[in-house]
């Protein structure tokens, strides 16, 4: 995933993305929600979502072995929106 300064033109990286396809900005922009693969251990991979703040230019993981994807935001930026896979089923989750 990379994101794009439309003012200047450049590039950054920022993570690499092999499942889930959103990502959310914060209403305010300076954030960017969204869900990348966490290896654990040899076998087990879990869709974590993960958060880029744009002013801190820092990565965290907000999810623990959730299967969780595609997130969105409330308009206000409280709550959090995403597909989660539990038990062979994919539904909804805040």
């Amino acid at each position: 995933m990379y994101l794009l300064n439309l003012a200047t033109g450049e590039t950054k990286k920022v993570a690499d993305k092999l499942v889930g396809a959103t990502a959310a900005f914060t209403p305010d922009s300076q954030a960017v929600v969204f869900s990348a693969v966490e290896r654990r251990k040899l076998y087990y991979q879990f869709s974590e979502l993960e958060v880029y703040d744009l002013l801190k230019n820092r990565r965290y993981q907000i999810s623990h072995q959730l299967r969780a994807r595609d997130p969105n935001l409330t308009p206000d930026g409280k709550w959090v929106t995403f597909t989660l896979t539990k038990d062979r089923a994919t539904g909804l989750a805040m």
